[in-house]
């Protein structure tokens, strides 16, 4: 598992000011809103950073200079850059090695993205992995849903009316990445594997079938379309997920 490095006290010199921040596109500022709503839920603290610039190239380090190299062309390298700037407000110099992003099993920290907008969250609580997940309009297609979710899953979908079915949708795919980055499981697992122990989107534990034990909390919110997700386990394979507590 990634353990995160040492959270900068100070905004990286490529992240935006405070000021930016709150001027971030509607849509951009009511998703980092909604995952920053989530996140004061949780029993321990996340801190959470958006970025709509990539990285800007000077900034780069040797290493990722050579990462981004092997990426090639097309979008998958703004998409790249844009993560490690959400990364940079995080960590500053200190940011994950180049790889990491995105990959599953990440302790400590996530990272997620769409064309134009990145989130990452990170927390200090060394005993606990999290995840992060943002899933936009169009979302998964109806044909699609049964490559990620369960047969009781699609029924519960399709009891639900025409207006809400593609929202409840796409917060179950949200959710589901989001569990898959937190929970420590084999390679071969898919986003299938993890099942809702209930019918609740708002809030609930989902367990991966092809890994007993492997279980995490979750929490969902609609921004204005987009689904946003937080999901978190404990390490320890004996520990159980908790349930939403306020903090001190």
């Amino acid at each position: 598992m990634n353990t995160h490095p040492p959270m900068a006290k100070e905004t990286a010199t490529d992240a935006p000011a405070d000021a930016a921040v709150a001027a971030l596109p509607t849509q951009a500022a009511a998703i980092m809103d909604g995952i920053s709503a989530l996140a004061a839920k949780l029993p321990f603290p996340v801190t959470v950073a958006c970025a709509i610039r990539p990285l800007s190239l000077n900034s780069l380090s040797q290493i990722e200079h050579a990462y981004l190299r092997d990426l090639g062309s097309g979008p998958r390298r703004k998409q790249w850059r844009l993560g490690r700037a959400a990364l940079a407000r995080l960590f500053a110099a200190n940011r994950p090695p180049p790889g990491s992003a995105g990959t599953p099993q990440q302790a400590q920290w996530s990272l997620c993205h769409t064309d134009d907008l990145a989130i990452a969250v990170a927390t200090t609580e060394r005993d606990l992995a999290i995840g992060v997940d943002i899933e936009a309009p169009p979302g998964p297609s109806e044909r699609s849903r049964r490559l990620f979710l369960s047969d009781r899953e699609q029924r519960w979908l399709g009891m639900l009316s025409a207006s809400t079915r593609q929202s409840a949708t796409n917060r179950l795919w949200a959710l589901k990445e989001a569990a898959y980055k937190s929970v420590s499981v084999p390679q071969t697992v898919v986003l299938k594997d993890f099942r809702l122990r209930t019918a609740c989107l708002e809030h609930g534990v989902a367990d991966c079938a092809a890994a007993p034990g492997a279980s995490c909390f979750y929490l969902t919110d609609d921004v204005a379309g987009t689904a946003v997700a937080l999901a978190y386990c404990r390490l320890q394979a004996d520990a159980a997920p908790g349930p939403i507590a306020k903090k001190a």
